[in-house]
């Protein structure tokens, strides 16, 4: 490249923020091949700013800049090292001295040093110094300690990708503060990548993924040894909220690489104010909404009003949930910012079971909230069991269920909350039953999941002589399951107790009539608010006596969502 060339690039470097180590350009004056890429690092907080500068031959004598790479990798570090965590981040900045070639005296016996004390806390400590190595080192150093880092970056690491428009490209500052506006959602639930982990590690390769969800946890993907039984199970689990796609991984990486959003978040941004209808928002979005149960429909009138870039919008949407109508209306939202959009709530309304008009707000809290037909569930005073954040947001799994009771400041049905620490196992509450479709494993699970999302699910029960269909729920509450006949008429404990697989089997005793009666309504007794530690399923909590009640449901089968 002549001088001219390198002075403009250089120039352009300075305006974007970049021009750290613009000095390399000159490194690379009489550099033969058609691109090549300068690298360093730079600490920002605690984060650790990696950036890759890629540039294109776009004539004999001049380089362009084509684009850069800036990912940042944010590592809750040991607090008991932090001495060699300052003592890395010094042999981190001599390092980039001297790429620049701007090393001093000493500098690269300390490297040595610090790269020796971190190989002595791998034989001690592994976990502490893998987190330290993929922090500090590049790949090429700590790959013979972390051969498989796929999870470490799905955790700790965003990276996102900047074409370069001439004026228009964006700043590197803008670009830092762009992912850090973003919500970091894993498709892949951490709990279920060490499950992926070990599925492969005993052999099973293949797997059957709810390609409908979003944001994907352990009831949403399934391993198998065998190709055939993955289609199998594939095949015989469709429905509206799950369509299973069945892909072949060997390992980690394999595995991240075919499933969407799985590894990186990659972007490509052509201006520096987000002028470009941003393709990777409106797909965040689109998935987001579809994931919530509102489907594609709502997707060219999403496109126009990002489009409009209007500070906050709504959209309406209608449709039928086991022939009753439900309504709800989207709220979005712009960054303050940036030009990001999000999903931030929805009002539902809604003629429940019992022809009552009922309506609530749900929140989404990072992309992650109530589905649709979990919340017509919820409307119709069943229980749904979710994974939610709390103040210091960490994530915990809990039943919630709206208390008809009461309302807050805003009109919204206050929810209970049934923590594990509640003490519900709801398949030990189907135990007490002699269900035929948990004969096999995966039927069980399936059902579970069912259950766990609201739904009022048929099975038939196994009795002495003869097989009984009936519909069921969970009642985390109580502790057991609410059962119902064809006519969706709730069966009582003496009902129950004959359908149990031993008659001796007692799931309680001493619930009166009125308790019972609050419960079907969606209340709670106030001796029963306090959530404490409880009795398993099948303790004596649970009522004697139950009155036949009769539930304006006239669905035959409202399968698996």
């Amino acid at each position: 490249m002549t001088d001219e060339n390198a002075i403009a690039l250089q120039e352009q470097l300075i305006r974007l923020g970049l021009g750290d180590q613009a000095g390399e350009l000159y490194m690379n004056r009489n550099n033969p091949q058609k691109e090549f890429s300068i690298v360093w690092s730079a600490q920002k907080d605690d984060d650790l700013l990696q950036y890759c500068l890629r540039f294109e031959r776009e004539s004999k004598d001049a380089f362009r800049l084509k684009e850069y790479e800036l990912t940042i990798r944010t590592i809750p570090l040991p607090t008991s090292y932090s001495l060699l965590n300052e003592e890395l981040m010094i042999a981190d900045a001599m390092t980039n001295a001297y790429l620049s070639g701007n090393e001093e005296a000493g500098d690269y016996e300390f490297c040595l040093a610090t790269k020796q004390k971190l190989k002595e806390l791998h034989q001690a400590e592994p976990a502490a110094a893998e987190l330290f190595m993929f922090k500090y080192w590049p790949q090429s150093m700590y790959k013979e300690f972390i051969p498989d880092d796929s999870s470490l970056k799905q955790r700790y690491e965003i990276t996102l990708w900047v074409e370069a428009k001439g004026d228009n490209t964006m700043r590197a500052a803008v670009a830092y503060q762009y992912i850090k506006q973003m919500n970091r959602e894993h498709v892949i639930a951490d709990e279920l990548l060490t499950i992926a982990k070990n599925e492969m590690q005993n052999g099973n390769h293949f797997i059957a993924y709810n390609q409908i969800n979003y944001f994907l946890d352990k009831p949403d993907m399934y391993f198998f040894k065998y190709k055939e039984e993955a289609n199998e199970f594939s095949d015989n689990n469709i429905s509206e909220y799950d369509n299973y796609k069945v892909i072949h991984a060997e390992s980690m990486d394999e595995l991240l690489k075919q499933i969407p959003y799985g590894e990186q978040l990659k972007i490509q941004l052509l201006t520096n104010k987000f002028q470009t209808m941003n393709e990777q928002n409106l797909k965040y979005l689109q998935d987001n909404i579809k994931y919530h149960g509102f489907g594609e429909g709502l997707n060219p009138e999403l496109e126009s009003q990002l489009a409009k870039g209007s500070a906050e919008f709504t959209l309406a949407f209608k449709t039928e949930v086991n022939k009753k109508e439900i309504e709800a209306t989207l709220h979005f939202k712009k960054s303050d910012t940036t030009d990001m959009y999000f999903f931030n709530k929805y009002d539902s309304k809604v003629k429940n079971e019992r022809n009552e008009d009922m309506a609530q707000t749900f929140y989404i809290n990072k992309g992650s909230g109530v589905t649709l037909k979990e919340a017509y569930n919820l409307l119709n005073g069943r229980a749904v069991h979710k994974e939610l954040t709390n103040k210091e947001d960490q994530k915990y799994k809990a039943w919630i269920q709206l208390d008809f009771s009461t309302k807050d400041k805003h009109g919204n049905y206050e929810r209970k909350q049934y923590h594990e620490n509640y003490g519900y196992d709801l398949k030990e509450a189907l135990s007490f039953y002699p269900i035929k479709d948990m004969m096999k494993e995966e039927d069980m699970k399936t059902l579970v999941r069912s259950l766990e999302k609201g739904n009022v699910q048929m099975v038939t029960l196994d009795t002495p002589g003869k097989e009984i269909k009936v519909f069921i729920e969970a009642n985390p509450q109580y502790k057991s399951i609410n059962l119902y006949n064809g006519k969706m008429e709730r069966l009582d404990q003496d009902q129950r107790q004959e359908m149990m697989r031993q008659p001796e089997m007692k799931e309680g005793k001493g619930q009166d009539k009125s308790k019972e009666q609050k419960q079907e309504l969606g209340g709670e007794d106030k001796g029963e608010k306090k959530l404490g530690k409880g009795k398993k399923a099948g303790s004596d909590d649970e009522s004697k006596g139950l009155v036949t009640k009769k539930r304006n449901n006239h669905n035959r089968g409202m399968g698996v969502h």
